[in-house]
């Protein structure tokens, strides 16, 4: 939980113009929050709000024995790489858990020139049944150590 919510997107609000004037007592709620023109914007979440919200909303996350990366959307891929590294990035990874179940999820990261790297903002469950998407990949997953 905790390196999740280290990973998880500050509101540009709440950044300061350094680290260290920076609240990081507060993130974005993955749940409720959304992209607008580059920036996260929604509901707000402190540390043990976001435990409960992935205990609630994302528990399958905490049980993964494999993923795998079905697709990049990001506009800084495409257009042959004019676009900016720092733009909104959204990855859909299909999950598998210990009980052997499988998930499409989608992460959206927006950039944060804080720490230089994306940070998360918003993650949607797609599906719970990829084999209905993609059919053959519900046995055959391969394996990343997490």
């Amino acid at each position: 939980d905790e390196a999740a919510f280290a990973f998880t997107s500050l509101p540009p609000w709440r950044a300061g113009t350094h680290r260290s004037n920076t609240d990081w007592s507060k993130r974005m709620d993955w749940a409720k929050s959304r992209v607008i023109s580059g920036q996260p914007s929604g509901a707000l979440v402190d540390e043990s709000s976001f435990g409960q919200l992935l205990s609630e909303r994302f528990a399958f996350l905490r049980q993964t024995q494999a993923y795998r990366l079905v697709g990049d959307d990001s506009e800084w891929q495409q257009k042959r790489g004019r676009e900016k590294m720092t733009a909104v990035k959204e990855y859909v990874v299909e999950v598998e858990t210990a009980d052997g179940e499988d998930r499409l999820v989608k992460f959206v990261l927006v950039y944060n020139w804080l720490v230089h790297c994306h940070l998360i903002s918003n993650v949607a469950v797609l599906s719970a049944n990829t084999e209905r998407y993609f059919p053959g990949t519900g046995s055959d997953l391969s394996q990343h150590d997490i």
